[in-house]
């Protein structure tokens, strides 16, 4: 299946952290249809173990994406909501959304500023905000929605500028495509791991671990990007490459792993950067803590805008992640 057109279907899925279920489905149908076996735990990761010695490596990518919950309706309709993952509040007035399974479309709003009295000139944060579903009253809008439905951005998947793409959920969509992409070739022994509700606090991954046993471990993700104007501590730079980890909040990269990767990735002229900032974690932390200590190294690929209905990533590194994940597969 080409890559560009997987990532599509995937990032167009809704599945915050706890609700999953969108993209759990289309991997299984996707695995089922080209008869690939796979296990399914409780909290719905999924693992598949293909080839002759799968525990040689293993591939980990969550499967969630942030969002949002529905906490309460108002008299008036207006639906309020909290935060699954971590949302910056600034960006979210005006942004579309789709509230549930029947996608009960929505706006988040506020009162505009030229409304607003002078002494309320602070940031407004979610506590305080609402989203406008049309419903003129509190009756009207639980005929739609109710507390506890997701609520997910709206954005289209757009390919634009010299090899970028714009999506929401690139994070982590993007190695999920990666990791399911490989498997599709049926050509290599590795462990496949789709993790779940990575964004409130890596649990997919914590729960998993202890189901397998690999020898090494490899987590995909996608990372802050630092290359726009105005940005003061760098991080990555979006066209240079795939990036490699040394260490984040969660956990230390193997060195021994990491000098492996690095040098299998510039001998084969595939382009590579370190993450140059420590800020954050990822399902890493959960994968070599709770298997007591495998190998594990972070590949990431430079996101701009990350956690925003509007994340953009470079084609030629989501290129570059594709073809190191496949060599260290082949080689590691």
């Amino acid at each position: 299946m080409d890559k560009i057109a997987l990532l599509k279907q995937l990032t167009a899925l809704n599945g915050t952290s706890g609700y999953e279920d969108e993209v759990i489905d289309f991997i299984t149908t996707l695995l089922t249809e080209h008869d690939i076996p796979y296990q399914k735990d409780p909290l719905g990761n999924m693992i598949v173990q293909t080839g002759k010695n799968p525990n040689r490596i293993a591939l980990f990518a969550h499967m969630d994406e942030v969002g949002f919950g529905v906490r309460g309706i108002r008299p008036d309709g207006m639906i309020k909501f909290a935060a699954i993952g971590g949302v910056t509040d600034g960006i979210l007035f005006s942004t579309p959304v789709v509230i549930g399974k029947n996608k009960v479309p929505g706006v988040i709003g506020n009162i505009p500023k030229h409304l607003q009295e002078k002494s309320s000139d602070k940031e407004t944060k979610i506590p305080d905000m609402m989203i406008d579903i049309g419903a003129t009253s509190k009756e009207d809008a639980q005929s739609l929605v109710k507390i506890g439905d997701p609520i997910y951005w709206q954005s289209d998947f757009v390919q634009f500028g010299d090899g970028l793409i714009k999506a929401k959920a690139l994070d982590d969509r993007v190695g999920v495509a990666v990791i399911l992409g490989l498997l599709l070739t049926k050509k290599y022994s590795f462990t496949a791991v789709f993790t779940t509700r990575e964004e409130i606090g890596i649990m997919g991954a914590k729960m998993v671990m202890p189901m397998i046993a690999p020898e090494k471990a490899v987590v995909l993700e996608v990372t802050t990007c630092a290359d726009m104007p105005g940005a003061t501590e760098p991080t990555t730079k979006m066209g240079e490459g795939v990036a490699l980890s040394v260490l984040d909040g969660a956990s230390v990269s193997d060195s021994a792993w990491n000098s492996f990767i690095w040098d299998t990735a510039t001998s084969n002229h595939i382009p590579i950067q370190k993450k140059l900032t420590t800020k954050g974690g990822n399902d890493a932390g959960a994968v070599s803590h709770v298997s007591g200590g495998v190998p594990t190294a972070t590949l990431s690929l430079p996101g701009r805008y990350i956690h925003s209905p509007a994340n953009v990533i470079s084609e030629a590194d989501y290129d570059s992640m594709y073809r190191l994940a496949e060599l260290l597969i082949k080689k590691g």
